[in-house]
């Protein structure tokens, strides 16, 4: 089958902000994402996609449950996102600038050999602050 997913080098990898280099590292050509705003395409439209949501977005994965076959992986995550500028209408909450918001993620991803060939994500929004 191949070497194994590193899920702990993706994570590093994709923390760095280089989405480009996180999709040729780990993507498929032919990947596909699903969620709840629809699905994306192929590593160029992923790439397209993550660079346009991390402009002024640093986001953070923090893994919080990762569970691992050799064609399957299912990760429950923290996202965090550290706002370097207001986006009031950011497709998980309204952001401003300078905040940090936390939400949780599921995702299932189906590996091909040692790269992510599709995923699938599902999130909730975070709790109101106190």
């Amino acid at each position: 089958m191949g070497d194994p997913m590193d899920y702990d080098g993706y994570i590093k990898t994709y923390n760095q902000g280089d989405d480009a280099a996180t999709a040729q590292q780990y993507y498929t050509r032919d990947i596909t994402i699903t969620m709840p705003l629809g699905t994306l395409n192929g590593r160029d439209e992923v790439v397209g996609f993550l660079s346009r949501g991390h402009a002024g977005i640093p986001e953070e994965l923090k893994p919080r449950m990762v569970l691992q076959s050799e064609e399957h992986i299912l990760a429950e995550l923290d996202i965090v996102l550290r706002a370097e500028r207001g986006v009031p209408d950011h497709f998980l909450t309204p952001l401003v600038a300078g905040q940090e918001v936390t939400v949780r993620f599921f995702a299932s991803y189906d590996l091909r050999s040692d790269r992510i060939a599709a995923f699938r994500l599902a999130w909730w929004p975070p709790a109101p602050p106190t």
